[in-house]
This record gives C-alpha cells, structure tokens and sequence, in this order.
C-alpha cells in the first residue's frame, strides 16, 4: 500500500514537473515570438524609414518554429486541464451513488443497487458505472438501468469492470459490517488507458483514482531549450 502510495506521488510529481517545464518553455516562445514580431514589424512595405526591410527566409523559419513550439507547449497543458475536468463526473456521480447507498441502508439496514437506491443517471455520462446485485450482494449483473450505466460520451461504450476493485457487497452478519462498492471506469483522453474509480461504504476512493488515465502512460513531447538558445523534442 505504502509502495503504491509512492508510486502514486511520483508520478503526480512528474505531470506537476512536465506542466512547469511547458509553461517555462512557453513563456520563452512568446518572447521569441515577440522579436520575430518585431522584425516583421521593420519590414512592413506600409511603413517607411531606414530601416524598413523585408523578412529573411531565416526569420521566416524562426517566426513558424516559434509557433509551433507554442502550440507543441500548450497542447499538453489543456489536455491535463481537460482531463481533470472530465475525472470530475466520476468523483461527482459516486458521492451521489454514495448518498444513495447510505440513506437505503438508513432504511432498510441493507445496501442494494442503483435502482433499490433510486440513483439515477440520465444520459450525458462518460464513465460506465456498476453498484451491487439486488439487495447489495454479489457484484453488478449488468443490467443496464438496474446495476449498471454504461458510457454515453462520446457514443454508447460498455467499459469493463474496475480492474483493481470491483462493485460489489454484502449484508455482513450482523448487519452493521455491511459493505458496498460502487465504480466508475472511463476513458477521458482517448487513450487505451482507462481511468478507474470507485466509492466504498466508507466513503474511501474518491480522493485518488485506482488507475489514473490523466497520469498512467502519460507521455508527452516536451520541448526542452539548450545552450545553445533553440530547442529539441524530448519525451518526458
């Protein structure tokens, strides 16, 4: 446990350090870009003066490079922000499914599925979500609307169970050790990667993805500036 805890920060660590290092590289593209501006600005045909002048072919390379490493910086950073963005309809839906479980078992002493508990999910969703069997034990059936919701976003996808802890619970004897999990698996970036989650009776899960798809195999070309003040594409 305490190894995937770790494991877990390290790699938060290295999206932080990736997202830092874009911002970094960024922010020398806009100056770059700025000179190369500035230039063109000089060699503007509708101003006059000594030092008017048309833009090299080298400062015309210099202007598209500019621009791409610019692109090349930002795509990484709004594909992390929209990949948070997206986790947040599993985190949001579980602490409803949560709700749910608790003020079933307020009523009946037991915890059941999504229908028993009357958690709803009405389209729009792009995780696949799966409760408990009927009367909160055994896994989920599969049976869409009743212990199951599968994906709408982008299209109708079944995604397979939560890979490191799967739905499921039972009545516990006596009925105070009653369990119950609820999961949520998706895909928010398009990837093989999918991001996992689940809620517990405890309220446990939702603080961390079991698998982290905006984390897990997350590798992007970073550009790097050296010495020399240009730049190469590194994987990171």
């Amino acid at each position: 446990m305490a190894g995937d805890l770790r494991s877990l920060d390290t790699r938060e660590g290295r999206r932080r350090n990736r997202s830092r290092r874009s911002l970094a590289v960024f922010a020398y593209g806009l100056i770059r870009l700025k000179r190369v501006i500035r230039v063109m600005r000089k060699g503007n045909p509708m101003e006059t003066g000594s030092n008017s002048r048309a833009m090299t072919p080298a400062e015309a390379a210099a202007l598209g490079t500019a621009l791409a490493l610019l692109a090349a910086c930002v795509h990484p950073i709004y594909s992390d922000a929209q990949a948070r963005a997206r986790q947040a309809e599993a985190r949001t839906n579980l602490v409803g499914a949560w709700v749910a479980e608790i003020a079933l078992y307020g009523e009946t002493a037991r915890f059941g599925n999504f229908k028993e508990a009357g958690f709803l999910i009405v389209g729009g969703n792009r995780y696949t979500y799966r409760s408990p069997a009927a009367g909160g034990v055994g896994p989920s059936t599969g049976t869409e609307g009743v212990d199951l919701y599968q994906s709408r976003v982008p299209s109708a996808i079944l995604h397979p169970e939560n890979s490191v802890i799967a739905s499921g619970g039972h009545a516990g004897t006596p009925a105070n050790l009653a369990e119950f999990a609820v999961t949520a698996v998706g895909n928010i970036d398009d990837d093989p990667v999918l991001d996992q989650w689940h809620v517990n009776d405890k309220k446990e899960g939702l603080t961390r993805a079991d698998v982290d798809d905006a984390l897990a195999g997350d590798e992007r070309a970073q550009a790097i500036p050296n010495d020399a003040g240009s730049f190469s594409l590194a994987l990171r």
